[in-house]
């Protein structure tokens, strides 16, 4: 029969001191425009990372401004610097909480065709040790015909990724209540 943990053994099983023998890490934490990018960073924050240990990475992946071509034209250029400027602001916002915790954070937009590719190229670029995503369950027709999102990353991914699973009602519900 094998040990239960009493009720006081801190949170996830580890002490104070096994903590700061942890080897360091860059945790790349993948967000979009909505709702449940507060909620990934509220979980991450209160269940995955390690003060003193990991340093974080927001990564935000935007679309071309052109789609499936790709390459910038005078037309496109405006359309292009304001999704950037909205990228930034988004970065900017989600990474309020991270440093209130006392993370290093860094935020990194990109532009993309390929949205999977260019994410998996950033994590290799970057040397990522975790990668943490939502687990977005609208799909486009477009990702129906080329696959998710979530399952190319778990499959391509240079590095282990932890899929946050969709707790939105309930988040919403104990938000709205502490209001």
């Amino acid at each position: 029969i094998p040990d239960i943990p009493s009720q006081n053994a801190p949170r996830r099983g580890r002490r104070k001191s096994q903590l700061s023998e942890l080897k360091p890490r860059l945790v790349a934490i993948c967000i979009k425009a909505d709702a449940q990018a507060e909620y990934i960073i509220d979980w991450v924050l209160q269940n995955e990372l390690v003060p003193g240990r990991d340093r974080v990475v927001l990564v935000n992946v935007r679309q071309a401004a052109n789609g499936i071509i790709g390459d910038l034209t005078v037309s496109n250029a405006s359309k292009d610097n304001a999704e950037r400027a909205r990228s930034h602001d988004l970065l900017r916002k989600h990474a309020v909480p991270i440093k209130q915790e006392g993370f290093q954070i860094k935020g990194v937009s990109i532009r993309g065709v390929d949205v999977r590719g260019e994410l998996v190229r950033k994590l290799i670029e970057l040397k990522c040790d975790l990668a943490i995503t939502g687990a977005h369950t609208t799909k486009s027709m477009r990702e129906r015909l080329t696959g998710c999102k979530i399952t190319y990353l778990v499959e391509n991914s240079p590095c282990p990724v932890l899929v946050v699973g969709n707790g939105m009602q309930k988040y919403k519900r104990d938000t709205a209540e502490s209001q």
